[in-house]
């Protein structure tokens, strides 16, 4: 089972019937939003299905923080040829815009790379991307 599936179709479900509770005819005076409840319930409802759609309406925006996927090791042996994201934390910036699927230009950790949107921002996370290509960096600046 796949807690994160079920608490999202949880609290769609909940954002739903209350929206439908505020606007039931079933109340004091028998209008469509006759009490300070429905007017509630519409407002948690709305804030809910919003907090859900937001990320997908909005998309990835240029100047983004990004948390990436991916792990590169460099065939040279080299000091600093390996760059680990072991948090999962905002080591990219965007440079374009995207979508989920679209491949966007990034700056990661001060090189210039490509990458495919994986998912989007959360409430604790930054969206995700897959690096699938980035600038090389010479080495000859290391040797003595």
């Amino acid at each position: 089972m796949n807690f994160k599936i079920s608490l999202v179709s949880f609290l769609l479900l909940v954002s739903f019937s209350l929206i439908a509770f505020a606007f039931s005819l079933i109340g004091v005076a028998g209008s469509v939003i006759d009490s300070i409840w429905k007017v509630v319930a519409l407002c948690l409802g709305l804030s809910l299905l919003v907090g859900f759609a937001y990320p997908h309406i909005r998309g990835v925006k240029r100047g983004d923080f990004l948390a990436t996927n991916t792990v590169f090791h460099d065939n040279h042996n080299h000091p600093g040829a390996t760059v680990i994201n072991l948090l999962g934390g905002p080591t990219a910036v965007a440079m374009q815009s995207g979508r989920v699927g679209s491949r966007i230009k990034i700056n990661f950790q001060g090189r210039q790379a490509e990458g495919i949107i994986v998912s989007y921002a959360s409430t604790f996370s930054a969206a995700v991307v897959k690096i699938t290509e980035m600038e090389q960096v010479s080495f000859n600046s290391f040797k003595s």
